[in-house]
């Protein structure tokens, strides 16, 4: 698994001492901040090709009848705009890999976009958002293909590359949060006392600034079609 950071610097940060004890409970705390914020962010980190199917009918949530326009809510977040991006659409789910039947809504050269047209906006490439313009066929079915999260660099175990400032702040918010709660890096934690009177404060400030980074980063949103199938492949 991947890591936002070394031991070395997480240990070094927090002021720790350089012992085999400490770095293996530090390990583990990387290991779980990178478990506890992809499931706050409702999204994973690692590089992927990702394939997500949409079916979109008139009463989809995702479907706004007056303005024509579909809303997306990819399977992932921290779409790469820089890669290819697909989206097809077909009247059957299983047209989708025929290209004589599918439309391709992106590709402004492609022979199967006959409105020579890019319908499609990449609304919020963080959080994973689509939207579709000038939808006039209400009952279809999407497939979008792209490219998700981060690259690495060499390490053992690797780390992650190209994160976000916020994201970064917010790894160290939950490194540090559970830092404090561990029993090895801090014995003091399974006293009720010690818990009290030195740490809450600063647990309780822990968890607001990241509950406050979360509001606005959160992927998956209301008002969003979700996918019906989706399937992500790991980048080489």
């Amino acid at each position: 698994m991947a890591r936002f950071q070394t031991v070395a610097k997480l240990r070094d940060r927090l002021g720790y001492a350089n012992r085999d004890d400490i770095n293996g409970a530090i390990g583990g705390v990387l290991d779980d901040t990178v478990l506890a914020l992809e499931g706050k962010l409702r999204t994973k980190f690692d590089r992927v090709t990702v394939v997500d199917e949409f079916m979109v009918l008139s009463k989809n949530y995702g479907f706004n009848q007056l303005t024509r326009m579909v809303k997306l809510d990819l399977s992932r977040g921290f779409v790469d705009d820089g890669e290819a991006i697909t989206v097809f659409l077909a009247a059957a789910r299983g047209s989708l890999d025929n290209t004589g039947a599918r439309v391709d809504l992106k590709d402004v050269d492609s022979p199967q976009n006959p409105s020579g047209v890019d319908h499609t906006i990449l609304e919020d490439a963080e959080r994973g958002r689509m939207i579709i313009t000038d939808f006039r066929m209400p009952h279809q079915y999407v497939r979008v293909t792209y490219t998700s999260g981060f690259t690495t660099e060499g390490g053992d175990p690797d780390i992650y590359s190209g994160i976000p400032v916020w994201l970064q702040s917010l790894a160290q918010v939950q490194g540090e949060l559970l830092a404090m709660t561990n029993p090895v890096l801090n014995p003091g934690v399974q006293s009720e006392v010690t818990r009290t009177q030195f740490e809450a404060p600063r647990i309780t400030e822990l968890r607001r600034t990241m509950e406050d980074a979360l509001h606005s980063h959160v992927c998956m949103g209301p008002g969003y079609s979700k996918p019906i199938k989706y399937a992500a492949t790991a980048v080489p």
